[in-house]
């Protein structure tokens, strides 16, 4: 199993498109979670947890991802809530999986204790520069928002296993490249 991590904006789930594109299978944590934002028992455990980002019983994702880019301690506390849940609905998905090779995209995966998973490791890695005006254009966040983002997250190349850093400063060609000459030396 692969996982493909990196910081917000360098293009994980990019290559992760180019992967699934190759024939690859590729299985998202964010997707994971946002499919737990739909289940009332996981809104009910955010309910307790953060009180102040429901209006109602209405979720405000917006909120949330205010806090914790603004809060440390919150940020850790969301992820240790989430975290367990989107490693147990993760690997019940690999489980029910009949291929050989699995690639996961992780964001940030030094940040969670996802990484005994995993056989290797892909790091996507792309300038603050790149990855501002990816966000700029994906998010529509004012630029201080972004900088917050880029500000608070950490990614380390150092593994205790096999790691490929994947500089994604370029277009989608080349990094299609890059994806298609690694697959061929797994």
């Amino acid at each position: 199993m692969i996982a493909v991590t990196g910081q917000i904006g360098s293009g994980k789930s990019t290559l992760c498109g180019i992967l699934r594109d190759a024939g690859e299978t590729c299985f998202s944590c964010d997707a994971i979670n946002k499919e737990l934002l739909t289940q009332k028992n996981y809104l009910e455990g955010l309910k307790h947890l953060f009180p102040d980002v429901f209006d109602g019983d209405f979720f405000c994702k917006e909120k949330l991802r205010n806090l914790i880019y603004e809060n440390e301690n919150e940020r850790q506390k969301l992820n240790k809530y989430s975290h367990s849940r989107i490693k147990y609905e993760l690997l019940r998905m690999i489980d029910e999986c009949d291929k050989q090779r699995v690639f996961v995209e992780v964001p940030l995966l030094n940040q969670t204790d996802f990484t005994v998973l995993f056989d290797e490791i892909w790091v996507v890695v792309a300038n603050e520069k790149m990855r501002t005006r990816r966000l700029m254009i994906r998010d529509h966040s004012t630029m201080e928002f972004i900088q917050r983002q880029i500000a608070s997250q950490h990614e380390t190349t150092e593994y205790s296993v096999r790691v490929e850093i994947i500089q994604n400063n370029g277009d989608m060609e080349e990094l299609r490249n890059k994806v298609n000459e690694l697959l061929k030396k797994i």
